[in-house]
C-alpha cells in the first residue's frame, strides 16, 4: 500500500488485484500481467499409485494463510469426511510445518515437511483442497493442480483470480460442510 503510492505503474496479475490497485491509483497507474503455465512438463502422468481415500493440500507451511487452510482443513473439514469414510488419508504437504501442524499429525494426517517434487503428491491423491481464506493473488498450487487434471475443492478465496466456474473445472465451497 505504502510503496504503491510511489511507483510509476503498479502491474497486477489478477482483475481482482487490478481493481484494488485502480483504486488506489487510478486506471492509467495500473495495468494487467495474466500468469502464464506450461501444461507440457507437469511430470504428473502415473496414477497408478494413486490412493483412492486420500486428499491433499500443498503449500509454505509457515506462511501463516496457509496455516490456517491447513488447520482448517484438518479440524473443520476431515472429521465430516471420516464420518463416511474413515480411512481417508489427509497429507498436509509442504516446508516447515511449526507445531500449531505438527500436533495434527495421525494415522489419517501425514505432515510431510519438506518435499523433493510435490508431483509425488498429485500422483497418489484423486483430491486436492485448496481450503485458503481471503488472501489476493493466483495460487500457483491451483494451477499446478488443475493441469494436473485433479479433483479440486477450494474456497472462493482460494479460487479467486482465476477463471474457473463452481462445477465445471472445481467445486467451490466456503462452508465445511459444502467442502466436505
Amino acid at each position: 500500500r505504502f510503496a504503491t503510492k510511489y511507483a510509476d505503474i503498479v502491474t497486477a496479475i489478477t482483475t481482482i488485484d487490478l481493481e484494488h490497485y485502480a483504486g488506489m491509483k487510478g486506471r492509467d497507474g495500473v495495468s494487467l500481467l495474466s500468469i502464464g503455465y506450461s501444461l507440457k512438463d507437469t511430470g504428473i502422468a502415473d496414477t497408478s499409485r494413486e490412493e483412492p481415500n486420500a486428499i491433499c493440500f500443498i503449500g509454505s507451511m509457515d506462511w501463516p494463510p496457509n496455516v490456517k487452510a491447513a488447520q482448517y482443513l484438518v479440524d473443520e473439514v476431515m472429521p465430516r469426511i471420516w464420518r463416511s469414510r474413515p480411512d481417508t488419508k489427509c497429507y498436509l504437504v509442504g516446508r516447515d510445518p511449526g507445531p500449531e501442524l505438527t500436533r495434527l499429525a495421525s494415522s489419517n494426517v501425514v505432515i510431510t515437511g519438506r518435499v523433493s517434487s510435490i508431483d509425488e503428491y498429485y500422483e497418489r491423491v484423486p483430491v486436492v483442497a485448496l481450503p485458503i481464506q481471503g488472501v489476493g493473488g493466483v495460487k500457483i498450487k491451483l494451477i499446478h493442480a488443475l493441469a494436473a487434471g485433479k479433483a479440486i475443492v477450494s474456497t472462493s478465496a482460494g479460487a479467486a483470480g482465476l477463471d474457473v466456474r463452481n462445477g465445471q473445472e472445481m467445486l467451490i465451497a466456503d462452508r465445511p460442510d459444502e467442502f466436505a
